[in-house]
């Protein structure tokens, strides 16, 4: 089990004022506190935390797919951790805080959203899946850009508007014979990947029966998951 870590940081607010404000950060389990108090030198204990700090929020690392450094500044240096509705902005006295942040709470991230991705699968009925995470896929029709939750499993790549596990598969592909390449169109949606699926012969006679799905669906794929 993973000692609980405790550090100070900036963290940029989410409203009008979007100014960074020092907050007392600690990663437990699968999430991390942030608190507002005192500022002090050294770690903070949790009778401490109960009684002179103020819980301002949490972020849950299940959902949280990306950790991005970003460039020092004068509030310190920057990490951006992207979760699906917002992406947080903690500012660092110094990249070596900065790492030590990340050493605490990205293994935890990717320990639980594992957890979370195998119950998921588990409640659709593909707990032997051999990928599961979000993408995001661009239409056939409309050449826009969502994010879907994907499951590939025996040769087939299925998505789903959500993690919900009640809810049916927007649509799937038989990737068996197909060509996946990098993409560099793709590169700000994430890493690019273009599958082909191939058309000819028995193979392409038997999508023919799903023509429309596979227009939608052999389109760009940018891997952006955690």
């Amino acid at each position: 089990m993973m000692e609980d870590y405790g550090c100070w940081a900036k963290k940029r607010g989410d409203g009008k004022f979007d100014a960074f404000k020092a907050r007392y950060f600690v990663v437990t389990g699968a999430v991390v506190d942030y608190y507002a108090g005192p500022k002090t030198e050294g770690p903070i204990d949790a009778p401490t935390l109960a009684a002179s700090y103020e819980v301002k929020g949490s972020i849950a690392l299940a959902e949280v797919s990306d950790f991005a450094d970003g460039a020092a500044g004068k509030d310190g240096a920057v990490l951006r951790l992207t979760a699906p509705d917002r992406v947080f902005a903690l500012a660092f006295a110094d990249g070596d805080a900065r790492r030590a942040f990340r050493a605490a709470a990205e293994p935890r991230a990717a320990r639980a959203a594992a957890r979370r991705a195998a119950e998921l699968l588990a409640a659709r009925g593909v707990g032997d899946a051999t990928y599961s995470g979000f993408i995001s896929k661009r239409g056939g029709s409309v050449k826009s850009w969502k994010k879907r939750f994907a499951v590939f499993k025996g040769g087939a790549l299925s998505y789903y508007e959500d993690e919900d596990p009640a809810k049916a598969a927007k649509g799937s592909v038989d990737v068996v014979g197909a060509h996946a390449y990098d993409d560099a169109d793709t590169a700000h949606h994430g890493y690019g990947l273009f599958v082909d699926v191939p058309t000819g012969g028995k193979q392409g006679s038997k999508r023919e029966r799903n023509s429309q799905l596979q227009r939608l669906l052999s389109r760009l794929l940018s891997t952006r998951f955690g």
